[in-house]
């Protein structure tokens, strides 16, 4: 029978190689960074402030689950492409997830992404809830202009063609295409009928509030 030998140093130096918690390969004994992935190998923990393997489940000093920083990671990562691509509540859902994998911890790198990406959520939610708001109040008072502006401010937090919003941009477009034939009509008429074209002008604001031109009409040829 033949039996295999083995080196003592070699096996000595595998035991000693260090592993990379965020891409799994391997490093030579005392280096700082991943050369792989570039990663700290070590991190404090983000309760305890121990020193911590990237490549360890838990801290051995107090417990925390420092293993799932791989997972929350990826979940913030996942989070900010939401957020680019206008998926407010999906960004925040994960968001969720990831600071519940992490236990709520408030200090460390990750944390501090997890409350950077909240705090970016957060704002881009109550814009996107106040541009709602006002933009159904212009609607519902047929300031039609200023819908039209708020619907181009409030499109980019929400996907291309998104049907919440396409109702009311339907609205909107019809109504001013008939803003438009109307003061057409109005210019038409001019000097020629001046209280025809008082008439159309009015007929303009039943349909636009806001029609700058139709107000600026109506004040240099006020109704007797």
């Amino acid at each position: 029978n033949r039996w295999p030998i083995v080196d003592p140093d070699v096996g000595q130096t595998l035991g000693k190689l260090q592993g990379c918690g965020y891409c799994r390969k391997f490093s030579q004994p005392g280096v700082k960074h991943c050369t792989g992935c570039g990663r700290a190998l070590v991190e404090p923990c983000p309760r305890c402030s121990s020193p911590v393997p990237t490549a360890e489940g838990a801290c051995s000093q107090c417990g925390f689950p420092a293993g799932n920083r791989l997972l929350v990671d990826q979940l913030c990562a996942e989070a900010e492409k939401a957020f680019l691509l206008s998926e407010l509540d999906r960004a925040s859902e994960l968001l969720s997830q990831a600071s519940q994998a992490w236990l709520q911890a408030t200090t460390g790198t990750l944390a501090e992404r997890i409350r950077s990406l909240n705090e970016r959520v957060k704002s881009a939610s109550q814009e996107k809830d106040s541009l709602l708001s006002s933009l159904r109040d212009a609607t519902s008072q047929g300031q039609l202009y200023a819908a039209r502006d708020l619907l181009d401010r409030v499109q980019r937090f929400f996907p291309p063609g998104a049907e919440a919003l396409r109702s009311v941009k339907e609205r909107v477009e019809t109504g001013l295409r008939a803003t438009a034939r109307l003061l057409e009509a109005a210019r038409t008429q001019g000097a020629s009928d001046p209280e025809a074209q008082v008439r159309a002008y009015q007929g303009v604001l039943e349909v636009c509030a806001d029609c700058r031109e139709a107000l600026e009409g109506l004040a240099r040829t006020p109704p007797e």
